[in-house]
């Protein structure tokens, strides 16, 4: 795990703020309207959706009871911890700053992280509120591990400026979500517009071959990651990542190796 070096000041804080709702979180079904514009159809999808929770299931999680959870809250914190140490322990960030030609610095390290992150996302969100328990952790993991990195750094950002910094950083993840699950949900002409604006912030490109090879590392690797059982997921917090240069990965022959390293980290701290 490499720590990122560098700058986390972002020089241009005057882009466009995007406020409505993203990504992963609101896969919902929609309505279409008919001909005849006084009925309303739904759209046939296989894309989960997710009821609103109760005023009694709320009071449930505040309260840390299970209630309609597949496994007791501690167990699916636990998970959401393991599932960003999976992300640190087995991307080569490396090799995305060479792929995509990032200088060494923290935003980089965000950008390649957000990438990951999204894809356990997607993952998670089969599973109804239970994924969306752990998305929301594993969020909160991604976030705090950036604020250890940055205070490592010394930066000599001011409070007021380092707020706007993590504002804006923040405003980028949220575009990441919608911009990436839109992707997904289109054909690769698309996905790789969206890599191209979030990934290579719309950069000259001398090789297009790139957004190809981006193209099928985040298809084979959502393929991959909805193959992991729910109890790998949920439970035990163990994925694994197909790299770029492999067309599949058998995850049962990885994940002892990812959970004894992961035991072992726990042991440490």
């Amino acid at each position: 795990m490499i720590l990122a070096r560098g700058s986390i000041f972002l020089n241009n804080f005057n882009r466009l703020k995007i406020i409505r709702s993203f990504g992963s979180a609101r896969l919902l079904n929609t309505k279409k309207k008919s001909e005849n514009f006084d009925e309303f159809k739904l759209v046939e999808t296989n894309l989960p959706v997710l009821v609103k929770p109760t005023v009694v299931q709320k009071m449930k999680e505040i309260f840390g009871f299970q209630g309609d959870l597949r496994y007791p809250q501690p167990v699916l914190t636990m998970a959401s911890l393991r599932l960003y140490l999976c992300i640190q322990y087995q991307v080569d960030y490396d090799r995305f700053f060479q792929k995509c030609q990032y200088p060494d610095v923290m935003y980089s390290f965000c950008l390649v992280t957000f990438l990951h992150v999204w894809l356990v996302s997607v993952a998670l969100m089969q599973y109804g509120r239970s994924g969306l328990f752990v998305r929301k952790l594993l969020h909160k993991n991604m976030w705090k591990d950036i604020e250890t990195r940055e205070k490592k750094l010394n930066s000599p950002m001011n409070k007021e400026n380092k707020a706007k910094a993590y504002s804006h950083l923040n405003d980028i993840f949220r575009a990441f979500l919608f911009g990436f699950d839109e992707g997904l949900l289109s054909d690769d002409t698309v996905l790789a517009g969206a890599i191209w604006r979030h990934m290579l912030e719309m950069a000259e490109i001398k090789d297009h071959a790139l957004l190809a090879e981006l193209c099928d590392y985040i298809r084979k690797n959502v393929h991959h990651l909805e193959n992991i059982s729910d109890g790998d997921i949920l439970k035990n917090g163990i994925v694994s990542f197909v790299g770029l240069d492999q067309k599949e990965l058998d995850h049962s022959k990885v994940r002892l190796k990812i959970l004894e390293r992961i035991k072992n980290r726990e042991k440490e701290a």
